[in-house]
């Protein structure tokens, strides 16, 4: 799976809150632990609700929903500790089956293929198709529920804080996985939204280890979508931010395919890429 965030040099929260029961009651609830595990040194999980005081030394509080009355977001500012929203998986419910124990870490690393390109290109769209061809789950963009959250206006530690997101998301969706993992955009990505941001990047990017196995480029001929979270409308600025992905993947000799049209050849093309790299997937 996913190389963990201290070979990039970034540091985890020291310790952090899982408000709930102590035995996950639902997929969600699940996944909610798999990613807090993933994305804090030492975990705590409280009986019947929050169960925690402001004299407990916590760092971050997890916990669903981007709004400012989200419970999670409530309980972290009564702590004083930050709130780390969490997103879950695309078809996570399909993949639990029913059941909502933690499923362990897969022995033997699975496939990863990356949806990669500006926004607005039906990333979202094709990997959700594709997690259902395939029967396995989307690790969601971290980006998005971070800016959803947050704001728009990303610094430099904000762009840190969504790379330990990425990979908290990314490896915890990888226990619900069969067979293939999608990820709905990764670090790598996060570097050029530094880049267009920012006007630079912090080193960690370029030290980014574990890339996915196979990335599809979304093309930008698909019409712009305004949904209050996205920056950049513009022909100019789309085509100039699809070069710079293009840019990106080929400096770091990943491999990728670009994938145009509508979704239903985005789709075909896709599988076509997918089954072509991991001949043992099928058809």
């Amino acid at each position: 799976m996913v190389a963990g965030p201290e070979a990039s040099g970034l540091t985890l929260p020291a310790r952090g809150l899982v408000p709930g029961p102590p035995a996950p009651v639902d997929a969600r609830d699940a996944f909610l632990r798999a990613f807090a595990v993933e994305a804090c040194d030492r975990l705590m999980v409280r009986d019947g609700g929050d169960g925690a005081t402001p004299e407990d030394v916590i760092d971050v509080v997890f916990g669903y929903g981007s709004a400012p009355d989200a419970p999670g977001r409530v309980l972290a500012a009564r702590l004083g500790a930050r709130y780390v929203p969490v997103a879950v998986p695309g078809r996570l419910e399909a993949a639990a089956a029913g059941h909502s124990r933690l499923p362990p870490v897969p022995v033997r690393p699975l496939p990863r293929v990356c949806l990669f390109g500006p926004e607005s290109t039906g990333k979202s769209t094709l990997g959700l198709a594709l997690a259902g061809h395939f029967d396995t789950v989307m690790a969601p963009e971290y980006g998005r529920l971070y800016t959803e959250t947050f704001g728009q206006d990303c610094g430099a530690e904000d762009l840190a804080r969504i790379v330990i997101g990425h990979r908290a998301g990314t490896r915890a969706s990888g226990r619900w996985a069969r067979r293939l993992l999608i990820e709905d955009t990764d670090p790598v990505l996060t570097a050029v939204w530094s880049d267009v941001l920012t006007g630079g990047r912090a080193p960690f990017f370029d030290r980014l280890g574990d890339p996915a196995d196979l990335y599809l480029l979304t093309g930008i001929d698909v019409p712009f979508e305004a949904d209050g979270i996205r920056y950049f409308p513009s022909e100019a600025a789309r085509r100039d931010f699809h070069a710079r992905c293009r840019a990106e993947l080929v400096r770091r000799d990943l491999p990728f395919v670009e994938v145009t049209g509508d979704p239903a050849t985005r789709l075909a093309a896709a599988v076509r890429a997918i089954t072509a790299r991991f001949p043992d997937l099928g058809p």
